[in-house]
C-alpha cells in the first residue's frame, strides 16, 4: 500500500518512477506533440490578428476624411442661362438646397434628398460618392416626369429608358458638387 501511496504523491519525479517505461513513452509522445501544436496555433492566431489589424487600419474608408465630401458652396448665381457649345445646349449653373426647386416655364427640377457617402464594407478602401435625388417635373401642372439618383461630382446620362428617357429633353446632368452635410448641389443640364 505504501508503494501505491508514493506513486500518487505530489512529486513528479517519484510518480514517473512508479508509472513504468511504457507510460513514460506515451507521456513523452504527448508532450512532444502538444507543445509544437500549441506554439503553431499561437503563431497563426497572432499572424491572423496582425493581418486583420493591418487591413482595417489602412482601408477603413469611414475614417478617411475627404475634402470633396464637403466642397464650398459656389458664389455664382443660380440661373437658367443657356449656352451653346457645338451641338449641345447647356443650362445652368443651378445651385439648389434640399427641398428647393427651379424651373424655366417648361421644365422644372427639384432636389428631393441627399445620400451621404458610404462604405460598402468595413474593409473597403474607398467610399461610394455622395448622391442627390432629383425630380424633374412639368411646371404647368406640377406633374412629376421622372426621379433620378445621381452621384457626384460626375456627368450622368439620364436619357436612357430606365432613367428619364425622352420625357425631359435633358440628356446629361453635370453634377459639379454635392455637399450632403450642408444640403446643397451644384449642377447643369445638357440637351442635344
Amino acid at each position: 500500500m505504501r508503494a501505491a501511496e508514493a506513486c500518487f504523491s505530489t512529486s513528479l519525479r517519484r510518480r514517473s518512477r512508479c508509472i513504468g517505461i511504457d507510460s513514460r513513452r506515451r507521456v513523452n509522445r504527448w508532450i512532444a506533440i502538444e507543445f509544437p501544436v500549441r506554439s503553431s496555433m499561437r503563431y497563426y492566431l497572432i499572424q491572423g490578428l496582425l493581418g486583420i489589424l493591418a487591413l482595417s487600419s489602412g482601408s477603413c474608408c469611414q475614417l478617411s476624411p475627404m475634402s470633396r465630401d464637403t466642397p464650398t458652396r459656389p458664389t455664382t448665381q443660380s440661373t437658367w442661362n443657356e449656352t451653346h457649345i457645338w451641338t449641345v445646349k447647356s443650362i445652368g449653373p443651378l445651385i439648389l438646397n434640399k427641398g428647393e426647386s427651379s424651373d424655366n416655364g417648361t421644365l422644372g427640377v427639384k432636389v428631393i434628398d441627399f445620400i451621404p457617402r458610404s462604405c460598402s464594407s468595413f474593409l473597403s478602401d474607398s467610399p461610394n460618392p455622395p448622391k442627390v435625388v432629383m425630380q424633374f417635373y412639368r411646371p404647368s401642372d406640377n406633374q412629376v416626369l421622372c426621379e433620378v439618383t445621381l452621384s457626384g461630382p460626375a456627368n450622368s446620362s439620364i436619357d436612357s429608358e430606365e432613367m428619364c428617357g425622352t420625357k425631359t429633353g435633358v440628356s446629361v446632368v453635370g453634377v459639379n458638387g454635392i455637399n450632403a452635410k450642408d444640403g446643397w448641389v451644384s449642377f447643369d443640364l445638357r440637351m442635344k
